[in-house]
């Protein structure tokens, strides 16, 4: 291999490894010089052994880790090549590695003209390796713009999206692990599994976790508020979305919609609704005791639908003739109480007795439950949670629900004369809230006999 040769090779190696490119000049080589950080520095610095044979450590001039590697490449090539500070190849060798390595300044010439070349090389193969220096430089600038774009992508939200749905389970896959987790929110974890038997529904059980967007989730929320009618509901879908996703960024470490989802616009809560006596009283109208008993319950009573569900035998209180008989609202296994208020006993008044003791007489002596569920049973045999309101609708006239049935007795008691502190006192509310829902009767209507 002539000279000349042997100066290309070594000066396109060290070009190479001081750009931080790939080599395979000396794939089995192991570098002898590496940077470290001293305490209480900013730059780096690396054990240096000059063209000499004396080693020192040398301040590398740079707080970038990238930078001080790429000069320790260059100053364990220039160990290996063993050249003279003179020497031409070293042209291309950065002047912080030169003066490290050699003592001493790189000297650079201004103009192939100012001084003759005394090295082998001639004009022509000077300015062909000075074009593939540029040719380096330039792909060098190209791949840092790529790696610049790659990085800016992998780390924004579209990227990291897209890097997750590699790895991201389907709806479907998530179901059970996400109900069994959850379940201990509620008895038996029924409304986790309801919730996301809908939520499977409208996005489809087959997408990917990470592939739902902020747009659909949106579309779910309106979805589900559009059904109810009411800012309470799309709330409560929010929350269970919000939870839903949570566990998956704890169990999946998958990055979730959740910023993106717009907020919630509040609305005026629409005015109650109740009904009248009569419109009560043709909603039983053809009905079986069973209902009559149930839509009674509820108007005449003003118990919920989960305090009805609950309803036991033995919660029915007979005082005697005197002081007349009572429904008794106490909290125990299947009954769900918002609060202490809810703890309280109702009158069985005139209006309701009759369709009360009519389905009493055809229940079982041993039965534990007066509502007992024909359909749609839980562990207990009651009426599963969101059966019952299924079940409920489909024996109402279209607007009428157990909610409706319940404020119409509040409406009744308002009508009959009784005070807000009375009537909460019967429903298991507040005063405040009595006079918020039922102003415009506070208002002055005239009040009727109950």
């Amino acid at each position: 291999m002539t000279t000349l040769s042997k100066h290309r090779i070594t000066a396109l190696q060290i070009l190479s490894n001081g750009l931080g490119l790939v080599t395979e000049m000396n794939p089995m080589s192991t570098p002898k010089t590496q940077p470290f950080l001293s305490p209480g520095r900013q730059t780096w610095n690396a054990p240096v052994t000059n063209w000499q044979g004396k080693r020192s450590n040398k301040s590398l001039g740079t707080k970038d880790v990238s930078e001080a590697r790429a000069i320790c490449r260059e100053l364990n090539d220039l160990a290996k090549s063993q050249l003279l500070p003179d020497d031409t190849a070293l042209s291309l060798v950065s002047p912080i590695a030169y003066k490290l390595y050699y003592d001493r300044d790189k000297f650079i010439r201004l103009s192939g003209d100012a001084a003759p070349i005394t090295s082998p090389l001639n004009r022509d193969e000077a300015n062909e390796m000075l074009a593939e220096l540029v040719a380096l430089r330039k792909r060098v600038k190209e791949l840092e713009g790529i790696e610049t774009k790659y990085t800016s992508l992998k780390n924004s939200i579209e990227g990291k999206r897209l890097e997750a749905e590699e790895n991201s389970p389907t709806i479907a896959e998530v179901r059970d692990p996400y109900t069994e987790d959850v379940k201990h929110l509620n008895r038996q974890g029924r409304t986790a599994r309801t919730w996301f038997d809908r939520f499977a529904i409208f996005i489809g059980e087959d997408t990917l976790v990470a592939s739902i967007t902020a747009g659909q989730l949106d579309n779910f929320i309106k979805a589900q508020a559009a059904d109810s009618g009411d800012y309470q509901k799309a709330t409560k879908t929010r929350a269970e979305i919000t939870r839903f996703f949570g566990w998956i960024a704890r169990t999946y470490s998958l990055p979730t919609p959740l910023e993106q989802l717009p907020k919630l616009q509040h609305k005026a809560t629409p005015d109650i609704k109740w009904h009248t006596l009569e419109e009560v009283e043709q909603a039983m109208s053809g009905q079986s005791c069973y209902w009559q008993g149930i839509i009674a319950v509820l108007a005449y009573a003003g118990l919920s639908a989960h305090e009805l569900r609950g309803l036991r035998r033995e919660d029915i209180i007979d005082l005697g003739k005197k002081k007349g008989r009572f429904l008794r609202i106490a909290p125990h296994a299947g009954r769900t109480l918002k609060s202490a208020n809810r703890k309280r006993s109702v009158m069985i008044s005139p209006r309701l007795a009759p369709y009360l003791d009519s389905y009493l007489a055809t229940l079982p002596e041993d039965a534990t439950y007066v509502f007992t569920a024909e359909a749609g049973t839980d562990a207990t045999g009651l009426w599963a949670d969101g059966t019952f309101s299924r079940h409920l609708g489909e024996h109402l006239p279209k607007g009428m629900d157990a909610l409706s049935l319940r404020r119409t007795f509040g409406s009744l008691l308002i009508r009959a004369g009784r005070n807000e502190v009375e009537v909460a006192a019967a429903m298991g509310n507040t005063p405040t809230m009595v006079r918020r829902h039922y102003a415009r009767i506070l208002g002055g209507e005239v009040s009727t006999k109950f």
